[in-house]
């Protein structure tokens, strides 16, 4: 391929990501581009459904505690060492653990540990349970459809035209949601949910209130030195060098959206806006520790461009 440019140099794209239910879809921000949205291009996007978000801090009020391990003081200054690693010897310290049901070997990774299987004990409908008690909100589901505007400048847009409204409804600490009807279809919008586990995080929160189709948007850097510039890329997989897809999803090389209808329908509807092109993404949660070397190895395998949600999304589209 030709000479790879240092991230800071690198020419922007726009990328979108989709899936299914809750599906996925995403773009990332390299650098940051101004993309004035209209009517036409909300429209289009909507025709494959969409899902939105939520604001606030995180509550210290759920209904269940988390668990605590009691620790108690090493007796001994002792220390050994254990694969290269500094650890307290075994009268030092005491800790006490759950065991596992199931007994399986443990990696140097505790991100490769997670049992896929096993219920989670912090729920979605819990947090939003309590933001409908501490705001007064009544029950209700969120639009079918909605949107994941991780960069913010669809829904600035929309706020600057009083195209959409706040939707008071929305039960989330975290986001808060814009509502609008197109062509009789109820949609969402939630802004700035950047990152795979942000995105992931309300992406759930969406899926327990009712929603059918998230979609997402957002600015992305370019990898294929081919890909024209500006123009907008569909994502139908993603490269998973980050974090949140693996605790949906056994641990693999790259994941696919699981809707590619969805991919057909976006990059139809988009065609009329520019140049449109399908296929595979690198998602990072590091965007400032991409290296040449990675850049040509996504792009030798064919990555688009890299951006920061498509894996996460894809992975827990296809989990739930």
């Amino acid at each position: 391929m030709g000479q790879t440019r240092e991230p800071r140099d690198l020419p922007l794209a726009r990328s979108l990501f989709v899936s299914e239910q809750a599906q996925g879809i995403g773009n990332h921000h390299r650098a940051k581009t101004t993309i004035r949205p209209n009517r036409r291009m909300l429209a289009n996007v909507t025709l494959s459904k969409l899902a939105i978000g939520g604001h606030g801090p995180w509550p210290n009020l759920l209904g269940h505690a988390s668990p605590v391990l009691p620790y108690t003081e090493p007796a001994t200054k002792d220390r050994t060492r254990i694969d290269g690693d500094a650890v307290a010897s075994a009268p030092a310290r005491s800790i006490a653990r759950n065991k596992d049901p199931v007994q399986r070997p443990r990696s140097q990774t505790p991100l490769l540990d997670h049992p896929l299987d096993a219920a989670s004990v912090f729920r979605p409908e819990d947090l939003m349970g309590v933001v409908r008690t501490a705001r007064g909100l009544a029950p209700g589901d969120v639009p079918p459809l909605c949107v994941l505007d991780f960069d913010g400048d669809l829904s600035d847009g929309l706020v600057r035209t009083a195209t959409a409204a706040p939707v008071q409804s929305w039960a989330c600490f975290h986001t808060e949601m814009l509502g609008l009807t197109l062509a009789g279809l109820r949609c969402g919008v939630v802004p700035r949910t950047i990152g795979g586990p942000y995105a992931v995080l309300i992406a759930e929160q969406l899926h327990a209130a009712g929603a059918k189709v998230i979609v997402g948007l957002t600015s992305a850097g370019r990898v294929a030195p081919t890909l024209p510039l500006p123009s907008l890329v569909v994502a139908e997989q993603a490269v998973r060098d980050e974090g949140t897809s693996l605790h949906y999803l056994a641990a693999d090389r790259i994941v696919a959206t699981p809707t590619p209808r969805m991919v057909e329908c976006l990059a139809r509807e988009l065609d009329p806006l520019g140049t449109v092109r399908r296929g595979l993404v690198w998602t990072t949660d590091a965007p400032y520790r991409e290296t040449d070397a990675q850049l040509r190895t996504w792009a030798d395998a064919g990555a688009l461009a890299v951006e920061m949600q498509a894996a996460s999304l894809f992975a827990f589209a296809q989990a739930r």
